[in-house]
């Protein structure tokens, strides 16, 4: 048999056959082309006459009169076509392309190649759902780039770090080697806003330029540099997410050079509940205005994540985000500063926010914010004249086994305010549970530990408080039991049951005081031992046991075991607390009406008077 491999015949002309002509033989065709050919008879790419033919992974196309003419067997795909179509002109048959609108993929068609000549958009338009964009190496001049809805990789080289950090304007994507895409002035990188969710990822790439942003979306971002910077107006922000959604953030670098006042590295807004795992901020432009990442009226989950170098580090507005072992320090102003919302601080660093050329900072700022802050260090946030690691203003926060040290005024100029040392309370009601507050230094404020002004009254227990120059405390407070509160922690001297405890805030005499969820109470007073004993409504009932959250559970009028506030009595019309003469009336006044409902029907009749008849003075 006549055998032709990986064989090209085209643009031949014969009577018969113009392609091939084959008479009382056998013939195989393998890997070949044959195309564009003319016969005057028939066979315009093959004739075949009484021999036996057999086509395997052929491209026949494009030949006059017809393709074949005569018997044949197919072994495998061919593509026996009018047209030769290769859409992306890359010389294989769209018949046999795995991806044939893009030049260049793996064998099944889920990875897509792209170089540096070529478009990563029409690249993303080209990959099928669940397909990769792979990029190499190198700077892609490109923005405003999108995913379609699609649930697709875009991958590029993992980014290397080839010049140190530094706070000076030379600082952005060129300290990066890797996959960069830089858009032109005015585009975003990516716009991500067609419902995508957690499998479309976006990996190993550097963002240059402008920000990017993800509207009502849950994509997943991994290893993304972030070095976008702002381009004229004020509130420009390297990452913005808006809208209901969870885009998750999982190892990268927010490393913006934020040139405006009040740029953001990330903003977070509108119900976005972003994931933020194992990240870092950084910001290169020496302004006391710009901030790491800005939240508000969201819900955040943010672990393991380092935000440092930036005016302000952490701003919450209206947030109930959760924070866990994150570092928020050497930020120049504040290092976290909330407002409204109840956000949740575990196991945080809240350190070093100071700077020598500013008058005043602040570690915790808690406006109007019932923010609360479980194991938490909060030390060395410090200013000139004032400095304070945490501030309350008109709020109730809780700090359950926090650590609360080395804040202040860190050298004497002749001029301090009021508001500097561990803790500074306006108008608020601060529960310390737990907690030690200690070398805190003021030169001129009431005190150096906790100082208390307006309508102001922490309430304190189990807390070690000494060490701080100038008074103890400042202010009224009101003690729970079991603290420390002292000029010098040297004089702390007795532990009866030597369990590294001293006497006056040990909370099992006699045995170790042991916290397995180190939040400041010890496992034998412990409500909730296997997590934090928080009391959203303050009634000294954490809120794991809570029977009637938001009232106190401690009131229990008719001693029925339900608190009062969540006490229900059928027939108590008037709400007096009681069924008696006044509902009875109510029941006849509003006969035949919805108003006098005691049964839950809808209607006030015979079956309601009976319920109240029943409940008569019993509740």
């Amino acid at each position: 048999a006549a055998v032709f491999e990986n064989c090209v015949f085209p643009g031949n002309q014969a009577q018969f056959g113009g392609g091939i002509l084959s008479i009382y033989g056998a013939l195989q065709l393998v890997d070949c082309e044959i195309r564009q050919n003319t016969a005057a008879q028939e066979g315009g790419g093959i004739y075949n006459s009484v021999g036996n033919m057999t086509l395997s992974k052929c491209w026949i196309c494009e030949n006059t009169p017809n393709q074949i003419s005569g018997d044949y067997q197919e072994f495998d795909i061919n593509c026996i076509t009018e047209d030769c179509k290769d859409a992306d002109q890359d010389g294989i048959s769209d018949c046999f392309d795995p991806c044939p609108t893009w030049p260049g993929c793996s064998d099944d068609g889920l990875i897509l190649f792209v170089n540096t000549e070529q478009s990563i958009q029409a690249a993303i338009d080209a990959a099928p759902a669940g397909g990769t964009v792979l990029l190499e190496e190198g700077v892609y001049q490109e923005g405003d780039l999108t995913t379609r809805g699609k649930a697709i990789t875009v991958e590029g080289v993992e980014p290397d770090l080839v010049v140190d950090h530094d706070y000076g304007w030379n600082s952005d994507w060129e300290h990066y080697e890797g996959t960069v895409i830089l858009p032109a002035a005015g585009e975003a990188v990516f716009i991500i806003d067609s419902g995508e969710g957690p499998d479309t990822v976006l990996r190993n790439l550097i963002f240059g330029r402008d920000g990017s942003r993800v509207v009502s979306c849950s994509p997943t971002f991994d290893t993304v540099v972030f070095t976008a910077y702002g381009i004229g107006g004020f509130y420009d922000t390297a990452m913005s997410c808006s809208g209901p959604g969870s885009p998750t953030f999982r190892d990268c670098i927010f490393y913006p050079n934020l040139g405006n006042l009040w740029d953001v590295a990330m903003h977070n807004s509108n119900g976005s509940s972003a994931v933020l795992e194992s990240c870092s901020f950084w910001t290169v432009f020496d302004s006391a205005f710009d901030v790491g990442m800005r939240n508000e009226d969201c819900t955040m989950t943010v672990t393991d994540t380092t935000i440092r170098g930036c005016g302000d580090g952490v701003v919450n507005i209206g947030c109930d985000s959760t924070f866990r072992n994150c570092s928020i320090s050497n930020n120049r102003v504040t290092g976290l500063y909330n407002s409204h919302g109840t956000p949740t601080f575990i196991d945080c660093r809240i350190q070093s926010n100071r700077d020598s050329d500013l008058l005043w900072a602040r570690g915790v700022y808690n406006s109007s914010s019932d923010a609360r802050f479980v194991n938490c260090e909060i030390t060395g946030n410090s200013a000139q004249y004032d400095g304070v690691g945490v501030s309350n203003s008109s709020c109730s926060p809780m700090f359950l086994g926090c650590t609360i040290t080395g804040n202040g005024t860190w050298a004497f100029w002749g001029y301090e305010g009021d508001f500097s040392g561990g803790m500074i309370n306006y108008s608020a009601t601060p529960h310390i549970i737990g907690c030690t507050i200690s070398n805190n230094s003021c030169f001129y404020c009431p005190s150096a530990s906790i100082a208390s002004h307006g309508e102001s009254l922490p309430v304190i227990a189990l807390s070690k408080i000494c060490s701080n120059n100038l008074n103890p405390i400042s202010g009224p407070y009101q003690s729970l039991g079991n603290n420390c509160i002292i000029d010098s922690c040297q004089d702390l001297e007795a532990d009866a049951d030597d369990d590294g405890v001293f006497d006056c805030m040990d909370q099992c005499p006699g045995a170790p005081d042991e916290d397995t969820d180190e939040d400041g109470i010890a496992d034998c007073n412990d409500q909730c031992p296997g997590e934090p004993d928080f009391d959203s409504d303050y009634d000294g009932v954490a809120d794991c046991v809570d029977l009637c959250p938001g009232f106190d559970d401690t009131q229990d009028s008719d001693g029925d075991g339900t608190p009062d506030g969540c006490d229900t009595c059928e027939g108590d019309l008037d709400g007096s607390g009681s069924v008696g003469i006044a509902d009875l009336l109510m029941v006849i006044d509003l006969w035949g009406t919805p108003g006098g409902d005691c049964d839950g029907d809808g209607d006030t009749d015979i079956e309601d008077l009976l319920v109240l008849i029943g409940n008569w003075d019993s509740c």
